[in-house]
């Protein structure tokens, strides 16, 4: 408590970000602060886990600042027995701290902070015990990263060495060795998945034959077990970068069932590649990937920001997503009780034509079945600025997609290509709606 005292502002905001703890958590404030504390139950005698959220402070300057002052404070007047640890969490930056207190108690800490209009505010995350960290850390990196920052605007790309990105919302960023561990929030189900950014390095020559080369070693700890198909993919971004990917099932250590993913992309700049990872759950058991792609859900966002630092196009190398879309394209998707057709044209002359075809079915007895059949119709005008399409029809709203044009094979001899077109949808769940990144993939239709 000494620590968490020394850290209380005299000019405080009246406007507090909402904190709200897991049910079963019991609420309590000191009258003299200000300062709200929350604690789960159920905690073995001589253990605490506190979550201190202070009352927000007038502050002029910017996000990090605001950040490194209430570290400082934090670690004032205590010995630190590890380094800090600092990431992101949602629009939260964050701190981990292990110190001795002046009173020779070890405590271990999560400072969260966020910066906003003319105020920050603070958030604290304490245990005396590191299992306990370890088990109440993810959960309230989760609550926090929920919590919308008022006024808040787009974040800049985030940067590591040679890489420039957006962190995913709600992710991590944790520095393991000379990489960089993008780590996404723990689901109901317990699964983190991860984005890794290794460090760069020389070019063979062959991007895609580099991509295989680098999966064994990457995922060395796991097995493939027999009849698990590789996915292979190719392309060049918006940014003029040939990229080409191996994707593949695998089995953890002991088990003889493929329930992981993984794989790797290597990114030819030059002489020199940059390597980026993925590992999570298998599609089937995995709330990180999408269903029908195969891909992490964040993946056309992170993909579409992703760039490097001393990365210069090649001359003429513009215009090649303009190019590429030009032709028929096509995508057929299923589920219980339906089914979609999706196909779209590009001309040259910057027209295109679209038809989506949806069925459902219902069961109406043990002998009949009604099918219900909607089609739309579009026609308009569309350009490609970089990896943006936009489509203005002539009867309705402009549409905006993140694209990304790849060929894709399972045996390295055939080759499909595919068009990904992605923008943000309301998706309903059972516990309401929420915005989410919707992507689909079309096939080219060939005359």
């Amino acid at each position: 408590m000494l620590l968490l005292l020394a850290l209380v502002h005299l000019a405080q905001a009246p406007a507090s970000l909402p904190f709200d703890p897991p049910a079963g958590w019991t609420r309590s404030q000191d009258p003299g602060s200000g300062l709200v504390m929350f604690s789960p139950g159920g905690l073995p005698v001589g253990r605490m886990v506190v979550m201190t959220v202070f009352q927000p402070e007038a502050y002029s300057r910017d996000a990090a600042a605001f950040h490194n002052e209430v570290v400082r404070r934090a670690m004032t007047n205590a010995r630190a027995l590890e380094p800090a640890q600092t990431g992101k969490t949602g629009g939260f930056s964050g701190t981990a701290l292990h110190q001795q207190l002046s009173n020779g108690l070890q405590m271990w800490f999560r400072i969260y902070t966020a910066r906003w209009a003319d105020r920050g505010q603070t958030f604290i995350l304490s245990a005396n015990a590191p299992e306990l960290m370890q088990r109440f850390a993810p959960l309230t990196d989760s609550l926090m990263a929920r919590i919308a920052i008022p006024g808040a605007v787009a974040e800049q790309p985030a940067s590591s060495g040679d890489y420039i990105y957006a962190l995913p919302q709600g992710w991590n960023a944790m520095p393991q060795g000379a990489s960089m561990w993008l780590v996404s929030p723990p689901s109901e189900t317990g699964e983190r998945c991860t984005i890794s950014l290794w460090p760069m390095r020389q070019s063979g020559g062959d991007v895609l034959n580099d991509a295989a080369a680098a999966w064994g070693p990457t995922f060395r700890e796991f097995m493939v077990p027999p009849g698990v198909t590789t996915q292979l993919i190719r392309g060049v971004s918006a940014q003029g970068w040939e990229y080409a990917i191996v994707h593949r099932d695998m089995a953890a250590p002991g088990s003889p069932d493929a329930t992981l993913t993984g794989f790797v992309m290597m990114a030819r700049l030059g002489n020199r590649e940059a390597m980026i990872s993925w590992l999570s759950k298998a599609q089937l058991y995995s709330t990180c990937v999408q269903f029908y792609t195969g891909l992490p859900n964040v993946w056309p966002r992170f993909f579409a920001s992703l760039g490097f630092r001393g990365w210069t196009a090649p001359a003429g190398s513009g215009g090649g997503l303009a190019k590429g879309i030009i032709g028929s394209w096509e995508s057929f998707g299923s589920s219980t009780g339906g089914g979609a057709v999706l196909q779209y044209a590009f001309t040259p002359a910057g027209r295109y034509a679209f038809i989506g075809v949806g069925q459902r079915y219902m069961a109406l007895s043990r002998f009949e079945a009604a099918v219900w059949t909607s089609t739309t119709f579009g026609d308009g005008s569309y350009s490609v600025r970089g990896n943006e399409l936009t489509l203005t029809p002539d009867r309705g709203q402009r549409e905006t997609y993140l694209i990304r044009l790849e060929q894709e094979s399972k045996d390295g001899r055939n080759w499909t290509e595919k068009l990904y077109m992605m923008k943000p949808e309301r998706v309903m769940h059972l516990d309401g709606s929420r915005v989410e990144d919707n992507e689909v993939g079309l096939a080219r239709v060939h005359p």
